[in-house]
């Protein structure tokens, strides 16, 4: 890898890019600014990506009113909570479904009253504390899903000082890892709990060895909401004059996909510039209020920075989705989307996929879900051409015009933003260029580029891990992401960035020869269309490129009339399966015969991905480690000296030497 420094690194040209124009009349109005991104070519054989001086205002603090530029950033995320209070009282800022099945919702005066109550208990609380780990306040560690309260809590936590730490509750859960969470609490050190139920999480809290005095329970007998809005707002208010630059506001933790997980410490400051880099690529805020139905968990950073800060920013009517993308609890997500029409709609691929099922089915549900929708934004992994092109249809059939489907890219270390399509694209691996007041640098590696960011929105560090943080930036303090990205086109530069897979999962064959993981994975699952949830693929330290799939059961129920009935474990091995998986084989190596290029043997998983062992991450993506560690049965197989007839392999004619 080359290495960048302002010495070493000279300019060679500059030029600025732009994206294609859009007929508005094939997408709709779109609520974007046009952007002119400059291009800077180094000698290094570097790239620099970032807004011109001409196109962008620049980000800086204003007063906050409902009216205020798109750039404007606030001292802290929760200030924009007082300007809704005054513009929108009566509006609903947070719903979610009672057990009856009716909508329960805080409106933003209700919010702006509550939070300076709760912050000013859990200040209370906190403040004996004091001084743990080198902090002025420790974390309160969330240990619970996407609830009202939770918002509530979160937002009076910020308010007042106090840092917030969520934590994914599948480690509390029945079966959860407790080794991890014990490992991520010894790391936090936080005072308080919030949890929702005391009763369910006895026995958590028991065998971790954890002081009950220290649970804040929001529901359920015995809770402390009462206690909690019977908070002094003075003590909330003292605590609110130091929230704000670089004070601790957040620990959000890394996914742990390629490694353990990491503690990233975000500061008002950089949770601030975040929301206002997501916003300032509008030309304005909405003059009526936004709906939004989000699932995505308030412990990854697309959820919990981007999506919940989003409702502070723009006075959104922010509606928990209790679905998940997956067969059966996708159920609860279409129920709500009867109901609601958001004005925006962010998803993983997944559910996508999902939702584009019932819309096929349904027209009248696809002609509710467009009817006032902006645009769609996915994020978490590449958009399958498939999935892309049945939403399209659905939406020309819905609303008479194709749909914005725009990509989002960013970091739990980037606090949430960094790079989108903020404009009509058309392909399933694209990044899209730098927000306003971020800046890109591409650093060549063999064919391609190590992604990095700079702006004024990254963590500051690792907790209890300086080795990491030290290793994280380079030279010139720029993020090292650790993805590879190359460009959409190579004639045209202004069609942005898209992704060519994670420098870290990709390995070398026992000859020596680097696979690619990222790009030979979306290969096979371009060829396999819709009847592939995803693909792992296999190799390291061995003879020959695999690759282990995931079926989508719903499309691959639909080959022969008598697989209706099927479930996953009997798809898997059906003989109409393997036909697919064969000629997708074919498809997916053809011209493609170097060792490191081509999928010598593949293999259907013989049953589906596992939330327990770690293998679907909360956003619905598939942990490539997890699986390689749990399936090795199966990866056995694929590599035995003879294959076994459920082990789908290359053609002849196409196996390399």
């Amino acid at each position: 890898m080359l290495e960048n420094s302002p010495e070493s690194a000279r300019t060679i040209r500059s030029e600025l890019l732009r994206p294609a124009p859009t007929e508005p009349t094939a997408y709709g109005r779109l609520p974007f600014r046009q952007p002119a991104i400059e291009r800077i070519e180094r000698s290094d054989g570097s790239f620099l990506l970032r807004w011109s001086d001409d196109a962008a205002v620049g980000l800086r603090e204003r007063p906050l009113s409902a009216d205020a530029p798109t750039t404007t950033v606030a001292a802290n995320v929760v200030d924009w909570l007082s300007v809704w209070a005054a513009a929108r009282p009566e509006a609903i800022c947070l719903a979610e479904r009672e057990s009856s099945g009716a909508w329960y919702s805080v409106t933003y005066a209700e919010a702006w009253q509550q939070i300076r109550r709760i912050g000013g208990e859990l200040r209370r609380r906190s403040v004996a504390h004091a001084g743990r780990h080198g902090l002025p306040i420790v974390p309160i560690a969330m240990l619970t899903g996407n609830s009202v309260r939770h918002a509530l809590l979160t937002f009076a936590a910020l308010y007042a000082g106090i840092p917030v730490a969520p934590v994914s509750p599948a480690y509390a859960s029945p079966g959860g890892d407790r080794g991890q969470l014990r490992s991520l609490l010894q790391v936090l050190g936080p005072a308080c709990f919030y949890v929702e139920e005391r009763t369910a999480f006895a026995p958590v809290a028991t065998e971790l060895g954890l002081d009950s005095a220290g649970l804040v329970v929001g529901s359920g007998p015995d809770n402390d909401w009462s206690a909690l809005l019977a908070g002094d707002e003075a003590i909330a208010q003292s605590g609110h004059e130091t929230a704000h630059g670089k004070a601790l506001a957040k620990v959000m933790f890394t996914s742990g996909s390629t490694g353990k997980p990491k503690a990233v410490v975000m500061t008002h400051a950089a949770l601030a510039a975040a929301q206002a880099i997501a916003a300032s690529v509008l030309e304005k805020i909405p003059d009526t209020q936004q709906v939004a139905l989000d699932w995505l968990p308030w412990h990854h950073v697309m959820g919990g920075n981007i999506v919940l800060h989003r409702c502070l920013r723009m006075g959104t009517a922010l509606h928990i989705d209790a679905g998940r993308p997956a067969p059966g609890a996708i159920a609860a997500t279409v129920a709500n989307l009867r109901e609601l029409s958001p004005s925006q709609y962010i998803n993983v691929p997944l559910g996508f996929g999902l939702l584009a099922t019932e819309m096929e089915r349904d027209p009248a549900f696809a002609t509710r879900f467009f009817s006032k929708l902006e645009y769609l934004t996915f994020g978490g992994a590449a958009l399958s051409r498939d999935t892309e092109d049945r939403l399209q249809r659905a939406a020309e059939r819905a609303v008479g015009h194709r749909i914005a489907i725009c990509a989002g890219y960013g970091a739990t270390e980037t606090c949430g933003p960094g790079i989108s399509t903020f404009w009509p694209s058309n392909g399933a691996d694209a990044l899209g260029l730098p927000l306003p007041g971020v800046s890109v640098k591409l650093v060549p590696v063999a064919d391609r580029y190590e992604l990095r960011i700079a702006g004024p929105h990254l963590f500051s560090h690792y907790l209890g891990d300086a080795q990491a943080s030290a290793a994280a930036f380079d030279e010139e303090g720029y993020y090292r992401t650790g993805d590879a990205v190359q460009w959409a086109q190579s004639d045209f530069p202004g069609a942005g960035l898209r992704f060519d897979g994670r420098l870290g999962e990709d390995f070398k064959l026992d000859s020596g020869t680097w696979v690619h993981v990222g790009s030979v994975r979306a290969r096979l699952l371009a060829a396999l269309g819709s009847f592939a949830r995803d693909v792992v693929v296999t190799g390291e330290n061995r003879r020959f490129v695999g690759a282990l799939i995931f079926i989508d059961e719903a499309a691959c129920r639909t080959l022969v009339p008598d697989m209706a009935h099927l479930g996953y474990v009997e798809l898997a091995s059906h003989a109409a399966v393997r036909t697919v998986l064969r000629i997708a084989l074919e498809r997916a190596n053809t011209g493609r015969r170097a060792s490191s290029k081509h999928i010598k043997r593949a293999l259907v998983l013989p049953s589906a991905p596992s939330r327990d062992l770690g293998e679907v991450a909360d956003k619905g993506y598939i942990n490539q480690r997890a699986v390689i560690s749990n399936r090795r049965e199966s990866i056995s197989a694929l590599y035995a000296e003879v294959a076994p007839a459920d082990v789908v392999c290359a053609p002849i004619d196409q196996q390399t030497d």
